[in-house]
């Protein structure tokens, strides 16, 4: 059933309820949006949905609050967009973002909590950026109908994009796997090369699974190139054991940046003759990692 209205709390705006609402929207389309607290008569009412304020989760009824419980570890934290997503069906696949999970926490258990789950001291300031900020405060400030049609926009890439992440990644994971040259281990992803963005953010957490799984810091990444004809194989957190600058004379090599972080080749060659090359860029002195 589709809803004929939100209601979302007055005052300071955050970003779960801003989050939440830009779900909503993209999910159920245009819809009006008032920001104050809701009648008895409408939370009783499932064609209002009421987010992050009304004291009730009842899905049935349209009602996404948390502030009447308080979640008793950071894994069972979930803020109103965590509530209305799972009601929609759509909250394992969001999940799968990096930033799901320290908006719940945070929002439920506030920055300090945040930030010892992400195994930091307190929530850097560099991650405030001017862009959110101006968003949320618009978003509190009206809001206007251009505003919300932003939200939406914003709803449905989330959608699309976690929808595209839940179909794409049972083939990542078919596609990568480790492999081995010089005594160090990388990650290989075979096939043709990834098309998006979000692809490319999904490749980087499976890669680091994988490194977590083989119980050692992987050396290397190897992908097909974006841009070109071939592969394109990068050093992975300035790995010492590596050095690809001394690549750079060999005939199947299109680039090998001098600072030994990346090489491309000029084709895709056979995967066996890859790793033959790539293992001419172990140093011989190899640090313990």
């Amino acid at each position: 059933m589709k809803p004929r209205k939100i209601i979302v709390h007055d005052g300071p705006a955050h970003l779960d309820d801003v989050l939440a609402v830009a779900l909503a929207l993209g999910y159920f389309g245009r819809l009006p949006v008032e920001r104050r607290e809701p009648s008895g008569e409408e939370l009783s009412d499932p064609e209002v949905l009421v987010l992050d304020v009304g004291g009730r989760h009842q899905p049935e009824l349209g009602n996404f609050d948390h502030h009447q419980q308080k979640p008793e570890s950071p894994e069972q934290a979930r803020a109103a967009f965590a509530l209305l997503a799972e009601s929609l069906g759509l909250d394992e696949m969001l999940a799968g973002n990096p930033w799901y999970r320290a908006v719940n926490i945070n929002d439920c258990l506030g920055p300090l909590q945040a930030a010892r789950v992400l195994g930091l001291e307190r929530l850097p300031k560099e991650l405030v950026n001017p862009l959110g900020v101006a968003l949320v405060e618009l978003f509190a400030a009206g809001p206007e109908q251009v505003v919300l049609d932003v939200l939406e926009r914003i709803g449905r890439k989330m959608i699309d994009e976690s929808r595209r992440a839940a179909w794409f990644l049972p083939e990542l994971r078919d596609r990568l796997r480790v492999v081995e040259v010089g005594g160090v281990k990388g990650v290989l992803l075979s096939g043709p090369a990834l098309e998006d963005g979000w692809q490319v953010r999904l490749l980087e957490e499976e890669m680091e699974r994988l490194g977590e799984q083989v119980g050692e810091k992987v050396a290397f990444s190897v992908v097909a190139d974006q841009k070109g004809e071939g592969w394109a194989v990068y050093r992975r957190d300035d790995h010492p054991a590596l050095d690809f600058s001394v690549l750079g004379g060999d005939p199947r090599v299109l680039f090998a940046h001098p600072a030994g972080f990346m090489v491309k080749t000029r084709e895709l060659i056979p995967e066996g003759e890859l790793l033959e090359l790539i293992g001419k860029g172990v140093t011989k002195g190899r640090l313990s990692v």
